[in-house]
């Protein structure tokens, strides 16, 4: 599919591989949940800011992954780590 350019396009890389944490060359998934752990002892002290953070990130993740993986032209990249993030923010 020939997709026409956006220009937030490098934003939405950006956002979908967590500040391009998705192209370290093993285990990006897991660097992705690790930064959701960071985040989350950061904020412990308020859940607040916690469920804040975790309502406001998940439809961020949903329409910049879907971007991304259009961007990348691949199904499920590995490069797309935003959705480890959300899901360790949501589980937590």
């Amino acid at each position: 599919m020939l997709l026409m350019p956006f220009p937030m396009d490098s934003v939405v890389k950006f956002v979908a591989t967590l500040g391009f944490i998705g192209y370290l060359p093993f285990a990006p998934g897991t660097f992705g949940t690790i930064i959701g752990l960071l985040v989350i002892i950061i904020l412990k002290p308020s859940v607040y800011l916690h469920v804040l953070l975790t309502l406001s990130m998940i439809p961020v993740g949903i329409i910049t992954s879907h971007r991304a993986e259009m961007l990348l032209q691949e199904n499920d990249s590995r490069r797309i780590v935003i959705d480890e993030f959300c899901g360790y923010l949501l589980s937590v």
